[in-house]
């Protein structure tokens, strides 16, 4: 047996839920992950596109919340049925590069002992993609610090607190969150907040009709151009990067 935590062990394994308040069940951290994702790139991200390049991109946002889905739905699937992870999964793909990791100058005696590295193109993208994502954690974190600074500043009861401040608190929560494992309460109340953002997002756009901000038409045909200014590259990367 495997003592790898990474696949499927041989009688560790259960059956999949068939009621939908039994998958409700298994949702556990994908709803935080939901909970934390959800607003910061389908709002933030491809609202800033937005006021920066207007509708042009439109195109751009639709693939991209397609294609994502389409990628991540059958990773997941394949994940689930091999029990092997998507990292190894696309370490499989075909254009691996050898070498040996370089060695300390007081460890090249053991140059010979170390063995090589074969990795595919992708996990090399994925490590160069790793550092932007950990970035944008970063403003999560931030973002969701400068809330709760607010939260406790409309406390009477409570003293001032300052946006760094509370960006911590907030990130020792998390990871105390993390560490316990106990998302049962949590996942509850992101249930909801994720039901009631998504509501609440559509009630904003049907009332925006409206308004003298209304969509027509006309827009909706100049989005769908297939027009790519290369001004605004970075902001149509970062918006791929956070959406889906």
């Amino acid at each position: 047996m495997s003592d790898d935590p990474y696949t499927i062990q041989p009688g560790r394994t259960r059956e999949p839920p068939t009621t939908l308040l039994g998958r409700l069940r298994y949702l556990g951290p994908g709803i935080i992950v939901s909970g934390s994702i959800v607003g910061s790139g389908e709002i933030l991200l491809t609202a800033g596109l937005g006021a920066a390049a207007g509708f042009t991109l439109l195109w751009f946002v639709l693939f991209s919340c397609w294609i994502k889905s389409l990628v991540q739905a059958e990773l997941a699937r394949y994940v689930v049925t091999t029990g092997d992870t998507y990292l190894r999964t696309l370490n499989r793909m075909p254009g691996r590069t050898s070498g040996r990791v370089r060695p300390l100058r007081w460890s090249r005696p053991w140059r010979a002992l170390q063995p090589k590295v074969e990795v595919s193109w992708p996990i090399w993208f994925g490590l160069l993609g790793f550092i932007p994502g950990l970035v944008t954690s970063g403003g999560i974190i931030g973002g969701a610090g400068q809330a709760l600074g607010l939260l406790l500043d409309a406390v009477p009861a409570v003293p001032e607190v300052d946006g760094k401040v509370a960006t911590g608190i907030a990130a020792i929560l998390v990871m105390l969150l993390l560490w316990t494992g106990r998302y049962g309460r949590i996942e509850k109340i992101l249930v909801v907040m994720v039901m009631s953002f998504s509501f609440t997002t559509i009630v904003c756009a049907a009332m925006m009709q409206t308004t003298e901000f209304q969509v027509t038409a006309d827009d909706i045909v100049a989005g769908l151009q297939f027009d790519f200014p290369l001004e605004f590259l970075f902001l149509a990367v970062g918006m791929y990067g956070a959406t889906g």
